[in-house]
């Protein structure tokens, strides 16, 4: 890869149908990966809520917020600087190359000596040794990530999913093999140190066929990265601490238990996000970058990505509230029926959740790093208050409540801070991009549960299966009746291969 080499210049005339085209084709490919790596790892969570007591899902929990903690810092926010600007040099991506090894060695040390402090503060002294081997994975990731960013710059996303395709299932097999010998904890943290060994060699395999980094450290020519960078790796580790705050009190206050009850409650909520949105959002933060300087054509794309988003999460988070009852035993196992009610409320935070998603891409895109760290600070300072009250009046139960209430309060404002300063005045238009999707999803709701007052079953598989099945039809036929367009657009984008692309 020469400096000039697959990049566009802001003043080139871009093809955006061919754009359109190359996105399409990332979009398939983000699908079949993390529609595979979704669906097993979720088998791969129910089996270990079998085999796993509510308090070491709890621990795993705590395990798994320091890992995405450690990640969250892990290239100093620089990948995203890459995606953005367009004119990347070879002295450039070779110096930041060699950063994100050192920032991946102070991250191990870091979690190293934080550990004993962590295990304290939760009374857990088993954590000191969990989190000491996780800390190994900082020492590995930079062997491959610069060479991801690479490949996602230039909407390179076949090679990426077959490796997601064999680490994900690699993660499955080996943390459920050593979970059921007894392993506990330590199954999924050395599945995960597995998982980077693999993915890592697999990058740089790939990338070393494009891309070799020389041995060039020039700190002054990345000084826009870092800038960048560090709003971008602000935000970041903000999102994740406002994404995680509530099971960290959890965990604190009400313990490991009550914190394994919740955690499978947000896990199975988090699914459908987890699934859905990164398949369009990983293409769609350096598609935008491509049109960054269109304004008109960015929230055309951009609203149109808020219904896509919503059209496939509404109704699963809607129909979710109404069988959660059977669901969640059908799962899990019976011993799981305290997470109930927290998916049922959790349900509706997912609403809230699938639309505010993609907002991270067009902040990106645009270059607004810093308005993204601010929002998000912004969060930070109020969701523990609003949470700390929920579980001072209600318990677990009353985090959920209350974490309802702070993204209820905080919708109106996300608007008028994020998006308005990005488009521009629009709100008309991006409440039209969602509304529809959410009145159809609360009527498929309605149809479904009048179908079960004329039929109900003890099973809760066949009370499951009859409620999605009529919450589906329902669904599906108000948008062939009101909404055809937008599926046939859908249809033909996603599922109908235009032309043959290297992606």
């Amino acid at each position: 890869m020469n400096d000039d080499k697959n990049v566009l210049d802001k003043g080139e005339d871009i093809d955006f149908k061919m754009m359109d085209h190359i996105a399409d084709a990332g979009i398939r490919w983000n699908s079949i990966s993390l529609t595979y790596s979704a669906m097993i790892q979720f088998i791969m969570m129910i089996i270990l809520a079998r085999l796993f007591t509510p308090e070491e899902y709890g621990i795993m929990g705590l395990i798994l917020i320091v890992l995405g903690f450690g990640i969250a810092y892990s290239d100093v926010g620089v990948s995203g600087a890459v995606i953005h600007y367009q004119n990347v040099s070879k002295r450039q991506i070779s110096t930041l190359f060699w950063i994100t090894f050192i920032i991946g060695f102070l991250i191990f040390l870091i979690l190293n000596l934080l550990s004993p402090l962590i295990s304290i503060f939760y009374n857990k002294p088993e954590l000191t040794s969990l989190i000491r081997i996780t800390a190994i994975i900082f020492l590995i990731i930079p062997v491959g990530q610069q060479f991801e960013t690479l490949l996602r710059k230039e909407l390179v996303f076949k090679s990426i999913a077959i490796i997601e395709l064999i680490t994900s299932t690699l993660l499955v097999v080996i943390s459920i093999i050593l979970a059921y010998y007894g392993w506990g904890v330590m199954s999924v943290v050395l599945g995960y140190i597995l998982r980077s060994i693999v993915k890592s060699s697999l990058l740089l395999f790939i990338g070393l066929k494009i891309w070799k980094p020389t041995f060039e450290f020039n700190f002054s020519e990345i000084n826009n990265f870092l800038s960048f960078g560090l709003y971008q790796m602000g935000e970041r580790s903000l999102n994740l601490f406002n994404s995680n705050i509530d099971k960290i009190l959890i965990g604190k206050f009400l313990g490991t238990v009550s914190l394994g009850y919740y955690t499978i409650a947000y896990n199975l909520v988090l699914y459908p996000i987890t699934l859905i949105n990164p398949i369009f959002t990983r293409v769609s933060f350096p598609y935008f970058s491509k049109m960054q300087n269109n304004t008109k054509m960015l929230k055309e794309k951009y609203f149109n990505l808020i219904s896509i988003v919503s059209s496939i999460n509404f109704p699963i988070y809607i129909l979710l509230i109404l069988i959660a009852p059977y669901f969640v035993p059908l799962l899990y196992g019976l011993q799981w029926n305290p997470s109930i009610l927290l998916v049922q409320i959790l349900s509706v935070v997912g609403l809230f959740r699938c639309i505010g998603n993609p907002i991270g891409s067009l902040l990106l895109a645009k270059g607004y790093a810093r308005l993204g760290f601010l929002w998000n600070a912004l969060v930070a300072i109020i969701q523990p208050f609003i949470i700390l009250l929920g579980i001072y009046f209600g318990g677990i139960n009353g985090v959920a409540f209350s974490f309802l209430l702070s993204n209820f309060l905080l919708f109106y404002f996300f608007y008028h801070f994020l998006i308005k300063k990005v488009l521009g005045p629009c709100f008309t238009e991006y409440i039209k991009s969602f509304g529809i999707f959410l009145l159809f999803s609360v009527s498929a709701l309605f149809i479904s549960l009048l179908g079960g007052m004329v039929y109900w079953t003890s099973s809760y598989l066949f009370q499951s299966f009859y409620h999605i099945s009529i919450g589906i039809i329902a669904y599906f036929c108000l948008i062939l009746i009101f909404r055809r367009e937008f599926l046939i657009e859908f249809i033909n984008r996603f599922f109908k291969k235009k032309q043959t692309l290297n992606t």
